[in-house]
């Protein structure tokens, strides 16, 4: 059961069983890294997302055909003010923006915490749901964590599974929570996975007999999860709180595991009563001199530690029984009482099922469990947190929370007096911003932080400039820097906000498609991704074209014996895949809005195209 030792890359999750496609997905995090969005349309586009040392390839135009096959399909819900400050650009940021909406808790004083995965895949053979309930956030993080994935078909009956009624209603919640309404077309989608799942029978795991769905903080769903009899309970939390330990060990007898510093901040008291209490051995804790997550970033509260335990788990042994209950809720009051979690609990037998605490930690004959990776806590493993510091985090996270929740929009205007477009940050014109003991900048994601602005002047004067940029640096994702205290002392949080963005260029899209394309090279290669077949789609690499003959002329493109082997994949499609030539016709539309965009159509291009679409057109006739 949960075995440490049994790995799952992230995407792998995601990731479309054989003879289905993705229809629609929705996510839910807490924390949200834009690098890492990116690369999660390639899981859904069965595609190959690690290159030759194993690392999470994001090959523009692998990333470009991903997008535009999957943006406006998923729905991302995180919490606002979450999301973080990228450190690097990508021109496809602007697919992520109608993805992503900012939400909060019911409860002002909590916050949105669920990290799930809700994913409608269609086939031959029906519609198959899968269901992901994760203690990972959607960023680069190394952490230690959990993810179960269930999978069931849409049944064909009218009434629902009544288990499955707190999953449907905890979907159909989601846009009620966010600051702007997802479009009707989302809406409507999110609609239909929402009565849906309710129909949908979910294999379990392996030795489990029963599901409960427990989505937590929502209106009318204060019921707490953890109120079966017990005899004894495991409770693994990175975060905890004296209060919320102190009604667990009124249940069972209890093992907790945690983090040094978590377990620092609890009365010595309290910890005296639990049977034995472990932290992760710093053996078990990956280290990695190459990664990149963090390099060059300012430290984000609370996203600061990308490495060691991070899973949430409630272990329960119940006579013949155990449960378990995953998900995003740690041991605190909080995760309980004002924020919005979501827990699955499995429960099964025992010996049969070869679940339960001793199962889980290895203590069963056999072995190899959690228990290898712990190790007994010791009190005064770690400095307690300086006073001062913890009073400027509590500065910087009260400025966060003003700022994701105050009425900002983005305004572009045509610039006067150069060429390109002048962007203005405005706020409400009745609205006071006072973000506390703090101070902020800000400038969009598309910039360096030379070209910042004083959030005071936004404050005072109702609206900053960004003066003279580019169509690819127009950008609904601002970032925004803010800093308490000084000297060793001072603690900087940099996060951005999704912000309404108004009067950009129609063909905005169409320029970052040009820019990402770049040459006629690469428009053929993707177009070769758009006519493969899924199981050959991985082929399509940056070296394909150069293998096949097709290398680039003097010119900079592909000459015509690029052009002719495409011709035979487009006769193909015709007959065979009749969706890939309307895709095909999508793209050549849109690089035909922009001068620059037709340009990187190759030479000989028209005369191949003419008559194969001609052909898409009288098929489309003849069906009337």
């Amino acid at each position: 059961m949960l075995n440490p030792r049994s790995r799952h890359v992230y995407l792998e999750a995601l990731k479309a069983p054989g003879g289905f496609a993705l229809d629609h997905a929705v996510g839910t995090t807490f924390s949200l890294d834009l690098q890492t969005l990116l690369a999660v349309p390639l899981g859904f586009a069965v595609l190959d997302w690690e290159n030759a040392k194993g690392e999470l390839s994001l090959d523009p135009v692998t990333l470009l055909h991903a997008l535009r096959r999957c943006a406006d399909r998923v729905t991302i819900f995180c919490q606002e003010g979450r999301i973080a400050a990228p450190t690097k650009h990508h021109p496809l940021f602007a697919h992520l923006e109608p993805m992503i909406a900012e939400v909060h808790a019911p409860d002002e004083s909590g916050i949105f915490h669920a990290k799930t995965w809700l994913l409608r895949f269609t086939g031959d053979e029906g519609v198959l749901y899968r269901f992901v309930c994760l203690s990972r956030n959607l960023t680069r993080d190394r952490s230690w964590d959990t993810v179960l994935a269930l999978d069931g078909v849409l049944a064909g009956r009218e009434r629902a599974f009544s288990r499955n009624h707190p999953l449907g209603e905890f979907i159909a919640a989601l846009p009620s929570l966010a600051r702007r309404e997802p479009t009707p077309a989302r809406r409507e989608a999110l609609a239909v996975l929402a009565d849906e799942v309710r129909r949908v029978k979910f294999e379990l795991p392996e030795g489990f007999e029963e599901v409960t769905f427990w989505p937590v903080g929502l209106l009318g769903t204060r019921k707490f999860p953890l109120n079966d009899r017990m005899d004894r309970l495991l409770v693994v939390s990175p975060f905890v709180s004296d209060g919320f330990l102190r009604r667990l060990l009124e249940l069972a007898p209890t093992t907790l595991v945690s983090r040094p510093e978590s377990l620092e901040e609890v009365a010595p008291e309290v910890l005296k009563r639990f049977a034995a209490v472990h932290v992760l051995d710093d053996e078990a804790v990956e280290e990695d001199a190459d990664d990149e997550s963090t390099e060059g970033a300012v430290e984000n509260l609370g996203q600061a530690d990308v490495r060691g335990q991070h899973a949430k788990l409630f272990v329960a042994d119940q006579g013949w029984y155990a449960s378990v209950w995953t998900g995003s809720a740690n041991a605190t009051e909080a995760a309980f009482e004002k924020n919005v979690e979501f827990l699955v609990q499995l429960r099964g037998k025992k010996k049969r099922g070869n679940v339960g605490i001793d199962a889980f930690l290895g203590d069963d004959e056999n072995g190899g469990g959690f228990r290898d990776l712990l190790r007994p806590f010791q009190v005064g493993e770690r400095k307690a947190a300086d006073p001062g510091v913890k009073e400027n985090e509590e500065r910087v996270e009260t400025a966060r929370r003003r700022l994701a929740r105050a009425t900002f929009r983005l305004r572009v205007e045509t610039s006067r007096e150069r060429s390109g477009y002048d962007m203005a940050l405005c706020l409400a014109g009745t609205e006071h911003l006072d973000i506390g003991e703090a101070q902020a900048r800000c400038w969009p994601v598309t910039l360096n932080p030379s070209f910042a602005r004083d959030v005071a002047v936004v404050a005072r004067e109702g609206s900053v400039q960004f003066p003279n940029l580019t169509v690819h640096a127009l950008t609904s994702f601002v970032t925004f820097e803010v800093a308490a205290g000084d000297g060793p002392k001072r603690v900087v949080a940099r996060f951005a906000l999704n912000l309404p963005l108004d009067g950009v260029p129609e063909d905005r899209l169409e320029q970052v498609l040009n820019a990402v394309l770049g040459d006629r090279e690469r428009l053929l290669r993707y177009l070769l991704f758009l006519l493969a077949r899924d199981d050959d789609v991985a082929a399509v690499g940056p070296g394909l074209l150069a293998e096949n003959g097709g290398a680039a002329t003097g010119g900079g493109g592909p000459d015509l014996g690029a052009v002719l082997p495409l011709f035979e994949e487009l006769v193909r499609a015709v007959a065979r895949s009749p969706e890939k030539i309307d895709a095909v016709g999508r793209l050549v539309g849109d690089l035909r809005k922009t001068p620059e965009g037709a340009a990187l159509l190759p030479e000989g291009f028209e005369e191949v195209w003419k008559p194969v679409w001609a052909a898409r057109l009288a098929r489309k006739e003849a069906r009337r």
